[in-house]
């Protein structure tokens, strides 16, 4: 399994973020050691769609949609 990334000054926080673009911002520092070539972005519409193009931009990696249903 994969390696548990945690910001204790986020713990116990309403609103941290202003949009989800800046949560692929800050989301895309924290990620950006453990990409390689073949990494690529999963989004979930419709709110992991602006979190996965805004760190599929900054991480210059592929983006693509998965389409789910309840």
């Amino acid at each position: 399994m994969g390696k548990l990334i945690y910001d204790e000054n986020l713990k116990n926080k309403v609103y941290i973020f202003e949009d989800r673009e800046e949560v692929g911002e800050r989301l895309a520092e924290f990620i950006k050691d453990f990409i390689d070539k073949n990494s690529i972005i999963l989004a979930v519409p419709s709110g992991g769609v602006p979190v996965g193009k805004k760190l599929s931009k900054k991480l210059k990696i592929p983006f693509d949609l998965k389409l789910v249903k309840k």
